[in-house]
C-alpha cells in the first residue's frame, strides 16, 4: 500500500475493507459468533470496526470544524503510527465505552455496517487534500491529538490488527 497520498489512503482503505470483508465472508456461522465478551469472536470485532470506523468518517465530514494542529507539532509516519498504537495496546489499552461490541451475530448485517462504515470514510475524504490532511486535528482515546492523516494511517492499521485478532481467535479453537 502507498499511503503518502491522499488518493493512496483511500485506495489502502478499499484494500483493509474488501480484504476483512473477505475474510469474514469465507467463516461459518459458528466461527463468526465463537466468543464471548472477554474473548471476542469475529461477530465483536466487525462490530466493534463499524463503531470505531464511524466516527473518524464524521469528523472528516465536518472538516472545517476540525482544530488545526500546532505547526511544529510532529508528523508521523504510518509506521510510526503502528508502532504508537501497538505501544499502547502492549501497555493495556483496549476499547471503553461507545467502542464496546454489541455484535448482532449476523455475518450478513454485520458485514453490511462494517463495509458502510468504510464507504462513508472513503466518501468523506473527497475533496481533502494533501496539506489539509496534515493540518487538521482529530483527538484519538489512546494516542492523543493526530492529524487526519494520521487518523487514516490509525484506521487502516486497527482494521488490519482486529483482522488479526479474528484470524488469531480461530487458530486458537
Amino acid at each position: 500500500m502507498n499511503l503518502g497520498t491522499t488518493q493512496g489512503l483511500r485506495d489502502g482503505l478499499l484494500e483493509v475493507q474488501e480484504t476483512v470483508s473477505d475474510y469474514v465472508r469465507g467463516l461459518s456461522d459458528p466461527q463468526f459468533t465463537a466468543g464471548t465478551a472477554e474473548r471476542w469472536s469475529p461477530a465483536h470485532h466487525l462490530d466493534h470496526l463499524y463503531r470505531s470506523n464511524t466516527p473518524v468518517a464524521a469528523a472528516l465530514g465536518i472538516r472545517e470544524r476540525l482544530p488545526y494542529v500546532a505547526p511544529d507539532q510532529q508528523r508521523r509516519s504510518f509506521g510510526e503510527v503502528q508502532a504508537a498504537y501497538r505501544t499502547r495496546l502492549a501497555a493495556g489499552a483496549q476499547a471503553s465505552g461507545r467502542f464496546l461490541p454489541e455484535p448482532a451475530n449476523d455475518l450478513g448485517v454485520q458485514l453490511e455496517l462494517y463495509r458502510g462504515s468504510l464507504k462513508a470514510l472513503h466518501e468523506q475524504m473527497q475533496g481533502w487534500s494533501d496539506d489539509e490532511l496534515d493540518a487538521r486535528g482529530m483527538p484519538h482515546p489512546a494516542l492523543g491529538v493526530l492529524t487526519a492523516r494520521e487518523m487514516l494511517y490509525f484506521t487502516i492499521e486497527h482494521n488490519l490488527h482486529h483482522l488479526r485478532g479474528m484470524q488469531a481467535r480461530l487458530e486458537q479453537s
